[in-house]
């Protein structure tokens, strides 16, 4: 058996790379790090990990029911996970689904969302525990509010 040190990135595959890039760097705000070379990847840095994005040959868009889930997902402290919730709303990212997770490996609570190549993607807050409240998406974000055009 081999003893790991750790992680040097993983890789995300996108459609196009400069729709991406802005989806990525502009509304998650991970740390944009630089093109590789002509190789149509960027990476982006976050949590202490490297991040690639690497641009389909063929444009290709997966729905999570396909890839069984598959999925990547990014901690957020409580006012950055709310913070977000309603910055996707605003922006009209596709939401799949929120989950409040009182048992398993990772509870707290989840949002599902897709990136504009279709990767489902997730954001969550580790600290929220069962008997805490449980709003729904219309009151994180405030009923009566519109989204704007998709990112």
């Amino acid at each position: 058996m081999l003893k790991i040190d750790g992680v040097t990135h993983w890789s995300i595959p996108v459609n196009d790379l400069e729709e991406s890039e802005r989806f990525y760097r502009d509304l998650l705000g991970l740390e944009y790090r630089g093109r590789l070379g002509n190789s149509h990847m960027t990476c982006f840095h976050v949590g202490g990990h490297d991040i690639l994005l690497c641009e389909r040959k063929e444009k290709l868009y997966r729905t999570p029911q396909q890839d069984n889930r598959l999925h990547h997902s990014f901690t957020l402290s409580p006012e950055e996970w709310e913070k977000a919730v309603r910055l996707f709303h605003e922006r009209g990212v596709k939401v799949e689904e929120l989950i409040y997770r009182e048992h398993g490996f990772f509870t707290g609570r989840e949002l599902y969302f897709l990136d504009p190549s279709g990767n489902l993607l997730e954001v969550r807050d580790p600290t929220w525990k069962a008997g805490m409240a449980t709003p729904a998406l219309a009151d994180i974000v405030g009923a009566g509010s519109r989204p704007r055009d998709a990112v």
